[in-house]
């Protein structure tokens, strides 16, 4: 592939889930790379980007190190129930450590910034986000948009927390609820494989392209940290397209395009960061 211009490229901005960032990213590389036979997903964490590239037809190779992460898509691949009950936080540490699907759940649904660590709520807030969710179930909630959002609205009208909207609920999770649901409808069997590897352990095809989300050097976004030299050195080492997603990068790759979001520090606390989409070159 020739390589393109070294020029300063438009900061992509956008609102919303990390399933539309998944739509962006997936776009800039599809508008960058030549055809490819299959799209593997590396640092797989809660399918974003795997369900993404099925719902555009790709052949898909989804990647987590993470045990109870895997099996849980191997649970919807399988096309298993997502539970729709409240999770406390007393269940949340029971399962956030577990390898089992229920568990994987727990990690990509219930965490605080999907860091597998961290309950989703603080505690001042913990029991109206209960009521707020069980109003849902209650009165027809079925793990789409179609009904969640004239419910919310619905649910805004009583003026029982006085919260705004889009915080009466956790509808980051929901959305991810959603876009796990989404897995069954999209997903056939021979479209996707999944593994529970080192990212350095899966055997990449040719004519492949490969996208990395891995943990970002500096910040403590995963349990599970990588040697970040190493995997460079991997990516370079690579014969097929390499699109890594990162805040900064060595001077080896090159930014293909960038897109401005919010990044969630804490609860109440958010910070608006670049989110930089990077290539190997190949």
């Amino acid at each position: 592939m020739k390589q393109i211009e070294n020029k300063k490229y438009p900061s992509i901005p956008y609102k919303g889930s990390k399933s539309r960032l998944a739509s962006k990213i997936l776009n800039a590389i599809y508008s960058h790379s030549k055809p490819f036979d299959t799209f593997y997903d590396l640092f797989g964490g809660g399918g974003a980007m795997s369900i993404c590239a099925l719902e555009s037809g790709d052949n898909v190779v989804y990647n987590e190190l993470d045990s109870g992460v895997a099996n849980l898509m191997e649970h919807l691949k399988n096309r298993g129930d997502i539970p729709t009950e409240w999770v406390s936080r007393d269940k949340f540490m029971e399962y956030k450590d577990g390898d089992d699907w229920y568990s994987g759940y727990i990690k990509c649904i219930w965490s605080f910034g999907n860091n597998q660590k961290n309950y989703i709520y603080g505690k001042n807030v913990e029991n109206n986000k209960k009521t707020a969710h069980e109003y849902l179930i209650k009165n027809g909630y079925d793990g789409t948009s179609k009904t969640r959002i004239p419910l919310l609205k619905e649910f805004d009208s009583t003026g029982v927390l006085g919260y705004k909207l889009q915080n009466l609920i956790g509808t980051e999770r929901l959305e991810s609820l959603e876009r796990l649901e989404s897995l069954k409808e999209f997903n056939s069997p021979d479209k996707m494989t999944i593994e529970n590897r080192s990212y350095d352990k899966v055997f990449i095809k040719p004519n492949a392209v490969v996208y990395c989300d891995p943990p970002y050097k500096g910040t403590n976004k995963y349990p599970k940290d990588i040697d970040h030299n190493k995997f460079y050195q991997w990516c370079l080492d690579q014969n097929v397209p390499v699109y890594i997603s990162s805040y900064e990068m060595p001077k080896d790759f090159e930014i293909i395009a960038s897109f401005d979001h919010t990044s969630s520090l804490s609860a109440k606390v958010t910070k608006k960061v670049i989110e930089n989409l990077y290539w190997n070159g190949k």
